[in-house]
């Protein structure tokens, strides 16, 4: 990512626009009662299956259901 000046205009798109911007995926880990116990971030390429899956397999228990599919 190129740095600028605090004057210099932002380059690259702005909003949801991916130009100058880091891609990080993120994993949670829940205590029985459901509170956050840890947090693993790590930075990635895109937000493909083939990106995603590897840190999937590496950080998340057997069984584990992403937020967006669990129950509840």
């Amino acid at each position: 990512m190129p740095l600028r000046r605090k004057k210099d205009p932002p380059a690259g798109g702005q909003g949801r626009s991916p130009r100058g911007k880091t891609f990080v995926a993120g994993a949670v880990a829940l205590s029985p009662d459901g509170k956050p116990r840890r947090i693993r971030l790590a930075p990635i390429a895109d937000f493909s299956a083939a990106t995603l899956k590897p840190l999937v397999a590496v950080t998340a228990a057997p069984g584990t259901l992403p937020a967006a599919a669990a129950p509840g």
